[in-house]
């Protein structure tokens, strides 16, 4: 077996490991699943961590978002191992 798709074909190249949309590193407001990509944990990992509060979250309508900079601010509070 080759390892192919469906009589032979070969199987699509899919990634395991989700990448941010081209532009959003500039972008100063990120929807919660490039907010996950960003910083490299699971799409709940970041909802836990804006329920508990540890990063700020931003409503506009009915969507939620986490600004660049809360984001920034997070990982900057949870550096480990600075002098």
């Amino acid at each position: 077996m080759d390892g192919g798709g469906l009589m032979g074909e070969p199987s699509p190249n899919y990634s395991l490991v989700s990448r941010p949309a081209a532009g959003t590193e500039t972008t100063a407001l990120w929807t919660i699943p490039e907010f996950a990509c960003h910083l490299r944990i699971s799409r709940a990992t970041a909802w836990r961590l804006l329920a508990r509060g540890a990063v700020a979250r931003t409503r506009v309508g009915g969507r939620t978002f986490v600004r660049r900079a809360d984001a920034e601010a997070f990982v900057e509070s949870n550096r480990e191992g600075t002098r």
